[in-house]
């Protein structure tokens, strides 16, 4: 197990100042997640296929896989490819220490996993470095949840381009997330869509804990703002040279995207 924060200089006042660095409120967002994102499940399943039946077949490494997660809370992804495949090297990336911590705690056995404390801004200004694979020809596949939305366009631009550079030749990008919808009419739609299916769920949970405060932050001005269309995204990964854009996934205002680097 390694820790990669020797070249963090700054600390985010951004992130810090925020409900994500208060372990109690991204623990309560942990324990509502099936709730407060309906197609979470569909999410899951649709990367342990996505990995098993069209990455695992083009990727050429013969063993270990590479994978880094960027924004990866308290290790949920990789925990679903584990899954499916045990040779997994992974490096888990999250700006907050309680995700990183219990990421740590849950993957206890994993030695070569490495974990990096940064945000994504400390990524793209270059005041955090993302260790390479022991290979040093890149990872075989970045992946990432929910996470990149927080971070305007030329904030994922830049981050996409960054991707790009971690990739080996023939890497792999997935990035399963909140987008914005083409028109107002059909971002309420999918919100109202979003609230019915929750409900379903939290009442079939039995679960009475109020999770509007995680709902309404879909709603804050600064929040929405930084959201964009699933097209804007694509087009992006395509303009910066990435081949085979698609959308793997899509329902209301959760999308799986990515590509390959040629």
């Amino acid at each position: 197990m390694t820790d990669n924060n020797k070249n963090k200089t700054k600390t985010n006042e951004d992130f810090n100042n925020s409900k994500w660095a208060r372990g109690e409120y991204a623990k309560d967002y942990i324990e509502c997640a099936d709730i407060l994102i309906p197609e979470r499940g569909a999410f899951f399943e649709v990367f342990k296929s996505f990995y098993t039946d069209y990455f695992l077949p083009r990727n050429q490494s013969p063993q270990v896989q590479n994978v880094l997660d960027l924004g990866s809370g308290d290790g949920t992804l990789i925990k679903e490819l584990l899954e499916v495949s045990s040779n997994i090297n992974a490096t888990i990336l999250d700006a907050g220490e309680t995700m990183i911590e219990q990421a740590k705690q849950r993957f206890s056995g994993k030695e070569d996993f490495a974990y990096v404390l940064a945000t994504f801004e400390e990524l793209l200004d270059g005041s955090v470095e993302v260790p390479l694979p022991k290979n040093d020809k890149g990872f075989d596949l970045i992946c990432s949840a929910l996470a990149i939305h927080h971070i305007d366009a030329n904030g994922k631009k830049a981050l996409f381009s960054l991707i790009k550079k971690l990739l080996k030749k023939g890497g792999f990008f997935i990035n399963m997330d909140t987008v914005l919808a083409p028109s107002k009419a059909l971002e309420d739609f999918y919100l109202q869509l979003r609230a019915k299916r929750s409900e379903q769920k939290r009442i079939l949970a039995r679960i009475s804990k109020d999770y509007c405060k995680f709902t309404d932050r879909h709603k804050d001005k600064e929040h929405h703002a930084k959201i964009d269309t699933l097209s804007s995204q694509m087009e992006m990964l395509e303009t910066l040279g990435f081949s085979e854009v698609d959308c793997y996934f899509k329902r209301g205002i959760f999308a799986a995207y990515g590509g390959v680097k040629p």
